[in-house]
């Protein structure tokens, strides 16, 4: 899932499959929940009209919101956020929390449990992160 994930932003049929697996998923679960709001924000792009695209995009930030509520210490869920808010538009404004997304993400990075669960998501995370506006010299070091 989490190689679609990757995939799904520039890849059409990535981003199908990756709507696939999430349909079969536990729609209790934070982690799933974070996974198919940004899918479902991400698929606003399929939509022509504009308030269907921003109808699409708003039930999907809703989601990962509603993901982070349940788990605001899962930084994998930090992570989904931090990537939509990263490249949600500007005149969407949905971008308050990259700050704090950046900055539980980094502290993970040194957190054994957390760097067993993210496992091969760890490279992955750390590479965004260093590629941050946020990323400060100091935090390069850390990484």
């Amino acid at each position: 899932m989490r190689e679609l994930f990757s995939q799904a932003s520039d890849n059409a049929k990535a981003l199908a499959q990756l709507k696939k697996q999430l349909d079969q998923a536990p729609a209790d679960e934070p982690g799933f929940t974070a996974y198919i709001g940004i899918v479902r924000a991400m698929g606003a792009r399929e939509y022509f009209n504009p308030l269907k695209k921003l109808s699409a995009f708003q039930e999907g930030t809703a989601l990962i919101e509603q993901a982070v509520a349940a788990a605001p210490g899962n930084p994998e869920i930090r992570f989904v956020r931090f990537m939509r808010q990263q490249s949600a538009p500007a005149y969407l404004s949905y971008n308050s929390s990259l700050q704090d997304d950046y900055r539980l993400m980094l502290e993970s990075v040194d957190i054994p449990e957390h760097r067993e669960n993210l496992g091969d998501w760890l490279p992955k995370i750390i590479n965004v992160l260093l590629k941050s506006e946020l990323c400060t010299a100091q935090d390069r070091q850390r990484l």
